[in-house]
C-alpha cells in the first residue's frame, strides 16, 4: 500500500467539526427516539452532565480514529503527533473519572440518613456492587466475545501459545477491566479493540474503596475533609514527580469534593451565557495543551470546567439538546465498542487505501466509522445495556436491597 496522504495533514482540530455536526443532526432525528428516557426517570439526573458524557465518549473515539493513519502506514499504535487529539482522549478520561466519583460519593453521602448499623451498611454495599455488575458486565462480556471472535478469525483455529498461557490471557480479559490488557493467542493487532478497558480497572478500584471510605461519607465533616486531604496528598506526590497513580487518584478526589460541597457552593454567580463563555475558555485552555507539562494545572483546569457544568453551564444549550442527551445515553457503548468498530473499518484494505488518498477521504472514512460506532452503540444500548440494568434493578427489588428514592447529585445511568 502506497499512501498518498501526508499523515500530519490529518491532525487539524477543525476536521472533527463536520463529524460531530453530522452526528448531532443524525441523533436529533426521530429515528433515535427509542433512546429517550421517560420523563419520570430524568427527574433526578443532571442533563448537563448527561450531555457532556456523549461528547467525552466521542472525543475518545476521535482520538483513536486519528491514530489509525499512522497505524495503517507504519504498524505503530500509540499516541500520535497531535497534542489536541491526544488530549481528546486523556482529558475525556479525566472527566469520566471525576463524574464517576462525583456520582458515587454523592450516593454514599445520601445514604447517611438511612444507614444506622452494620447490617444496613452491608445492604448498601451489596446493592452498590450488584447494580454496578449488571450495569457494566453484560456489554463488557459481549464486547470481549466479539474481540475473541476477531482474534480467532485472524489467527485461525491454531494455538500460537501454550494452552495454559491462552487460558490465562482469556481470564485476564474476563476480569471486567481489572486484568491486564494482554495479547490473545499471539495476535498482535491494535490493542484498542475493546476501547479503553484499563479505565474500567481504575473505576472498579474506586468502587471497591467505597467499602471502607463510605463510612467517612456518613460524617458531615469527614465527607468533605477526607477527599480534600486525598487531593492535597496526591498534589504533593505529583509536584514531586510521582504522577503515575496519583494523577488518577486526584481526579477521583476532585469529584468527591464536588459531591460533598453544600448546595449553595455549587451556584456560580454568573449568568448562563457568562458560564458558557467561561467554559469555552477553559475548554480552549485544556485542549490547546497550555498546561500539559504540568498535570496538576491541567487537573485544576478540568476541575474548573466540571464545576461550571454542574453549576448550570450548558454551553449555550448544546449539552441539553436532544442529540446530546441521546449520545450521552449510549456513551458507555460508544466508549467500549468504538475500538472494535474502528478495527473492522480500517482492516478492510480497500477502505484503508481510500482513506490514505487525501485528508478529505480520511475524514470521510472517520465519519463513516463514527456513524457505524454510534448506530451500533444504540443497538447495544437497547439490546444489552438497558436489559442488563433492568435485571440488576429487578434483583435489587427481589432481594430487598432497593431503597426509597433520595435526591442524589446523579448523572447518566452509564456512570
Amino acid at each position: 500500500m502506497t499512501p498518498h496522504l501526508i499523515i500530519s495533514d490529518i491532525y487539524r482540530p477543525w476536521y472533527i467539526i463536520p463529524v460531530i455536526a453530522m452526528l448531532l443532526w443524525l441523533f436529533s432525528t426521530r429515528h433515535f427516539t427509542f433512546l429517550d428516557e421517560p420523563p419520570t426517570q430524568n427527574e433526578r439526573r443532571s442533563a448537563n452532565v448527561d450531555g457532556l458524557r456523549g461528547f467525552l465518549a466521542l472525543g475518545v473515539f476521535l482520538a483513536h480514529a486519528s491514530g489509525y493513519a499512522t497505524y495503517v502506514t507504519t504498524g505503530y499504535w500509540g499516541g500520535g503527533p497531535s497534542l489536541f487529539f491526544n488530549l481528546l482522549g486523556s482529558a475525556g478520561v479525566a472527566l469520566f473519572f471525576i463524574i464517576t466519583s462525583y456520582l458515587f460519593w454523592g450516593k454514599a453521602i445520601a445514604g447517611a440518613s438511612s444507614i444506622h448499623d452494620a447490617r444496613e451498611y452491608c445492604r448498601y454495599l451489596s446493592g452498590l456492587y450488584l447494580a454496578r455488575f449488571f450495569r457494566i458486565a453484560p456489554l463488557y462480556y459481549f464486547v470481549i466475545a466479539f474481540m475473541l471472535a476477531i482474534v480467532l478469525s485472524v489467527t485461525g483455529p491454531h494455538l500460537y501459545v501454550s494452552p495454559a498461557r491462552l487460558f490465562s490471557e482469556i481470564c485476564n480479559w474476563l476480569l471486567l477491566g481489572i486484568g491486564a490488557n494482554v495479547w490473545v493467542n499471539g495476535y498482535g493487532g491494535p490493542p484498542m479493540m475493546t476501547g479503553m478497558v484499563w479505565t474500567l480497572g481504575w473505576e472498579w478500584y474506586f468502587y471497591f474503596s467505597l467499602a471502607a471510605t463510605s463510612l467517612v461519607a456518613f460524617s458531615r465533616m469527614g465527607r468533605l475533609v477526607f477527599p480534600v486531604l486525598i487531593f492535597a496528598i496526591s498534589a504533593l506526590f505529583i509536584l514531586n514527580g510521582r504522577e503515575a497513580s496519583f494523577s488518577y487518584i486526584i481526579l477521583f478526589s476532585t469529584g468527591m469534593i464536588f459531591a460533598a460541597l453544600p448546595g449553595r457552593m455549587l451556584h456560580v454567580a454568573l449568568s448562563k451565557p457568562a458560564k458558557s463563555v467561561a467554559a469555552l475558555i477553559l475548554i480552549a485552555a485544556v485542549y490547546s495543551g497550555v498546561a500539559t507539562s504540568h498535570t496538576l494545572i491541567q487537573t485544576l483546569l478540568i476541575a474548573a470546567l466540571f464545576y461550571l457544568i454542574i453549576s448550570g453551564c450548558d454551553l449555550f444549550g448544546l449539552l441539553r439538546t436532544r442529540a446530546a442527551q441521546r449520545l450521552g445515553a449510549i456513551s458507555y457503548s460508544i466508549y467500549l465498542t468504538h475500538g472494535i468498530c474502528l478495527h473492522l473499518v480500517f482492516s478492510n484494505p480497500r477502505i484503508a487505501q481510500f482513506a490514505l488518498g487525501s485528508v478529505l477521504q480520511y475524514w470521510s472514512v472517520v465519519l463513516f466509522a463514527a456513524v457505524v460506532v454510534t448506530v451500533f452503540s444504540s443497538l447495544t444500548f437497547i439490546c444489552i445495556e438497558r436489559p442488563g440494568i433492568a435485571i440488576g434493578r429487578s434483583l435489587l427489588r427481589r432481594s430487598g436491597l432497593t431503597r426509597s428514592k433520595r435526591p442524589v447529585p446523579t448523572t447518566a445511568a452509564t456512570a
